[in-house]
């Protein structure tokens, strides 16, 4: 699937999965491709702040693609996204889905920490 006009930039989400290892019991997070869309970006802004007494860059944008129901189920009982986005070799954690538009496209908040 393509799109003519705004959604040109082809990206890849991703799903957490989180899988415990039968011997030790220990629970392991992994991250695994979903499938390929296509999006719009906005930049929106940068701040810094600050983590384990480190100054980090935190980098915000939104970003628009086309309405994808499990996206809604995606947001589980704690508020946090089990979806994330890579473009290219940036991976942006979501922070937020809203669908719009009559369930046309839905708008996400994206965050990139930049931790070097």
């Amino acid at each position: 699937m393509s799109f003519a006009g705004e959604h040109t930039r082809k990206v890849v989400l991703q799903k957490r999965m989180v899988a415990q290892d039968p011997d030790s019991g220990q629970k392991t997070e992994q991250w695994g491709q979903d499938r390929s869309l296509y999006a719009e970006f906005w930049d929106r802004h940068a701040r810094q702040g600050q983590a384990d007494g480190q100054i980090i860059t935190i980098q915000d944008t939104r970003c628009k693609v086309r309405y994808m129901p499990q996206l809604d189920r995606a947001v589980d009982n704690q508020a946090e996204v089990n979806n994330r986005i890579i473009d290219g070799d940036v991976v942006w954690h979501i922070t937020s889905i809203v669908p719009e538009g009559r369930r046309k496209y839905q708008l996400m908040t994206l965050e990139r920490k930049d931790d070097n």
